[in-house]
């Protein structure tokens, strides 16, 4: 078939010649008059009878856009074809084409000179923003180096800050397993000393009993017995007060040695030093225990926490265990009494409120004062009390118990220091404060 129509990309040899002394201007410069062609094409063919057009363009006809690929197709018709570049150039007085479009398609006197020039400029501009783009996307890589190193500093200074306080945790547990450490050894001398004093006391009652039985005295040394009888309880008390003191910190020391070893590990696996030796008295790590969260026990409709209802309801809980801060009660209630008359009177007065509604009470003072200046233990079944360790105050040893307790058990702790009952608070404790304790204990200040 004559008017078979070559593919666009199809290049026959007649279109690699190109005419001597033609300028072949970029097809990029010359888009519009392309275009211009296609179109003028496509209108030939559809006008009845129809125009003939030149049978490599008459296929592009059907494109509403001109791909790239058949640019240089289209150029070599228009170079080609005198009499359809004519038409084509015919339509310019109607649709504006750019300088270098008009040029290509009327070929004016010295057109080829001025098309250089077009393309001269064309190449510089394109050179120009090529460079202005290039410089865009070298500041962004910049600004982006530097924002990078602003998060590298960040990182670097959260890192440093991470471990310094790791460091300082670090520290913190080793004083307090070494303070736990010392206090267990002290307590440890303290019980076996009660335990020897228990048994020498159980002895003297025990030849004091025979000699009764051996001179048969009615009454005479019934007062010496009971006395003798006294002492063995009470330093059986006191051993057993001890020995409970001794268990609760070993476990205490324990529970640092982990914490501590915990420490280490991280520090050792984050790399910032090797591992120190666990010496060995450090406690094999216990294997990690889900612990329940404690909730504070519940007021009734319309009591609100810091009502003297709320004190009186908490201490008839079932199992509840109150938790006093020993001198921050007396010195704000009986402040003018010697110390040991202060001491008394808060064991005497919180012994009444166990007889009166059952709960168990724990009373912390400061300082490591021997107990020589108060009722025996033995006399007052559901009232304890202990003296913090030399150092420690006793709003530590008081948020300490709370949270080594189990959660089940209910606990109340009383003091009037805000750091106390925030402590006991966030550890899931109830708490009050002394002026509610004394109306409990039915006591008033002075």
């Amino acid at each position: 078939m004559a008017d078979e129509v070559a593919p666009p990309d199809e290049v026959t040899p007649a279109d690699d010649l190109t005419p001597p002394n033609e300028v072949t201007p970029p097809d990029d410069l010359i888009v519009p008059a392309l275009e211009l062609a296609v179109l003028v094409a496509r209108v030939l063919t559809q006008m009845r009878p129809p125009v003939p057009v030149p049978k490599r363009i008459r296929s592009l006809a059907r494109f509403t856009k001109l791909p790239a690929s058949a640019r240089g197709t289209v150029r070599r018709v228009l170079d080609d074809d005198e009499e359809f570049r004519g038409r084509v150039a015919a339509t310019t007085e109607q649709i504006e084409v750019p300088r270098a479009s008009w040029l290509f398609l009327h070929r004016p006197e010295g057109w080829t000179a001025e098309l250089e020039t077009l393309a001269a400029d064309a190449a510089e501009a394109e050179a120009g923003e090529d460079a202005t783009r290039a410089d865009r996307g070298l500041h962004r890589r910049l600004a982006g180096a530097e924002d990078r190193i602003v998060r590298l500093e960040e990182a670097l200074l959260a890192a440093q800050a991470a471990s310094a306080v790791a460091d300082e945790r670090l520290e913190v547990e080793r004083k307090s397993r070494r303070d736990v450490e010392a206090r267990l050894t002290e307590l440890g001398r303290k019980l076996t000393a009660a335990e020897t004093e228990r048994a020498r006391d159980r002895r003297r009652a025990d030849e004091a009993e025979a000699r009764a039985a051996e001179r048969r005295e009615p009454r005479g040394n019934d007062a010496e017995i009971e006395a003798e009888r006294a002492a063995r309880l009470d330093a059986e008390q006191r051993a057993a007060f001890l020995a409970s003191d001794a268990e609760r910190l070993r476990a205490a020391l324990a529970a640092a040695s982990a914490v501590l070893a915990d420490v280490i590990d991280a520090d050792a696996s984050a790399g910032n030093r090797p591992a120190p030796p666990v010496d060995e008295l450090a406690a094999p790590r216990a294997r990690r225990v889900t612990r329940r969260t404690r909730r504070p026990a519940p007021l009734p409709p319309a009591v609100f926490d810091d009502s003297p209802e709320a004190a009186a309801h908490l201490v008839r809980v079932p199992g509840m265990l109150l938790l006093i801060d020993g001198y921050n009660v007396t010195l704000s209630t009986w402040g003018e009494l010697p110390i040991a008359a202060q001491r008394s009177r808060l064991i005497d007065a919180c012994a009444e409120l166990a007889a009166r509604s059952s709960a168990e009470v724990l009373i912390v003072f400061d300082g490591a004062e021997e107990p020589g200046d108060v009722p025996p233990a033995w006399r007052r079944a559901q009232v304890r009390w202990r003296f913090s360790p030399p150092g420690v105050e006793a709003d530590d040893v008081l948020l300490g118990i709370v949270a080594e307790l189990d959660a089940m058990r209910p606990v109340t702790v009383a003091s009037s220091d805000r750091r106390v009952r925030d402590g006991a608070r966030s550890l899931g404790a109830n708490a009050i404060s002394t002026p509610q304790l004394l109306g409990a204990l039915r006591r008033e200040p002075g």
